[in-house]
């Protein structure tokens, strides 16, 4: 009896052994998956060339920098962001934003439909629009006219603007949003501000001559080569 009792406590003894070692081999196991997810969802996809590099003569129009509120990198998690004031003869100004993200999975995107809302604008109408270049390109964006009223003032602008996810041009929120671990995929915007405009047909020329030589631009600072139109 004694002998069993022993081998009992021996077997028992072994057993408690390697259930500690599996939880702790488990815990390690949890510890560095948890190291890795977050390290995969905070690496960041570096722009082969920055923003900043950028000219200010996009095609027929000309630009001069512009500051751009703090609130887009503390709010959104970009990491880079450029702001241009744009004109070109028989044109109003164009203030054109630009954003690039190498966190899609972390970053939140910078859109007209919420932001403008919440410094006291209203939407009157947005839509999904193509974008007609000169050399035949359809690029899809969105437009969205917008009023505010004050006590002293009523204006109207109207917004236009298209999502870059991972070499494609689209306005698929969701593509440009993807957050799977494992991924190498970047996320921007361009966002063009019409003040003055004298019609929405007016607003579309305009949208259609700027976005077409700027996207050309930002395919070599993204990936370093032309971008895809979404559907083609």
């Amino acid at each position: 009896m004694k002998e069993q009792d022993a081998r009992r406590r021996r077997r028992l003894g072994l057993l408690t052994v390697a259930a500690a070692i599996l939880v702790l081999g488990t815990g390690l196991a949890m510890d560095q998956l948890e190291d890795h997810v977050k390290a995969r969802l905070t690496d960041s996809r570096k722009i082969l060339i920055p923003l900043s590099e950028m000219p200010t003569q996009i095609g027929p129009w000309v630009g001069r920098d512009e500051e751009p509120d703090d609130v887009i990198f503390s709010l959104t998690g970009m990491d880079e962001v450029r702001q241009i004031r744009f004109h070109r003869p028989g044109s109003g100004w164009v203030s054109t934003l630009i954003t690039y993200s190498g966190r899609p999975r972390i970053a939140v995107g910078h859109y007209p439909d919420v932001c403008y809302p919440a410094v006291g604008w209203h939407i009157e109408y947005s839509k999904s629009i193509l974008l007609r270049a000169d050399d035949g390109q359809r690029i899809p964006a969105q437009l969205h006219f917008m009023t505010k009223f004050t006590e002293n003032m009523y204006a109207q602008i109207y917004v236009v603007n298209t999502l870059i996810a991972n070499g494609v041009v689209t306005t698929d929120k969701g593509a440009a949003e993807i957050r799977t671990v494992g991924q190498d995929r970047y996320q921007a915007q361009v966002q063009a501000l019409f003040v003055g405009a004298e019609s929405e047909e007016h607003v579309l020329d305009d949208a259609a001559s700027l976005f077409s030589p700027l996207l050309q631009q930002l395919g070599r600072h993204f990936q370093g080569s032309e971008l895809t139109m979404a559907g083609e």
